[in-house]
């Protein structure tokens, strides 16, 4: 009986460790965009203004959820490597000194995806169980 609690266990564990490694959210890009991956660092200099161009040439138009959201604070989190609100001071310094403007900021999900959907150059992130339909792909993100 007691190997099989042990086994058991490990299963549990092991379970527990692939869901809890599963991203908690997905980057979204216009279907016919022919970015296929995405660097987190690329991504990071995207969100936070440090590059403003796809590798093809257009300019890069990011998209975040409000800053309400508990996907913009795992995706601030996890690639900016910084708060939202840290995010926001950051944005508001680059905006007063006149060197950029933040992302365009949208209410929902849904309007999120209808916006990449209707813009070829831009990016987004959305929750992992998040329905894209056509138009849109996620793309994955590495090291």
């Amino acid at each position: 009986m007691t190997r099989h609690y042990v086994v058991t266990a490990l299963l549990v564990l092991a379970l527990a460790s692939a869901v809890s490694a599963a991203e908690p959210f997905k980057v979204i890009v216009n279907a016919d965009n022919p970015v296929a991956s995405i660097s987190k660092a690329t991504l990071r200099d995207y969100f936070l203004g440090k590059a403003t161009r796809w590798p093809t040439g257009p300019a890069v138009k990011p998209i975040d959820l409000p800053e309400s959201s508990g996907v913009r604070e795992t995706f601030s989190d996890e690639v900016l490597g910084k708060t939202v609100g840290a995010v926001r001071s950051q944005w508001l310094s680059t905006v007063f000194a006149g060197r950029g403007t933040p992302p365009v900021q949208l209410g929902t999900e849904q309007e999120v995806i209808s916006a990449v959907r209707s813009s070829e150059n831009a990016i987004a992130y959305v929750s992992a169980s998040a329905a894209l339909g056509s138009g849109v792909k996620a793309i994955p993100v590495t090291d």
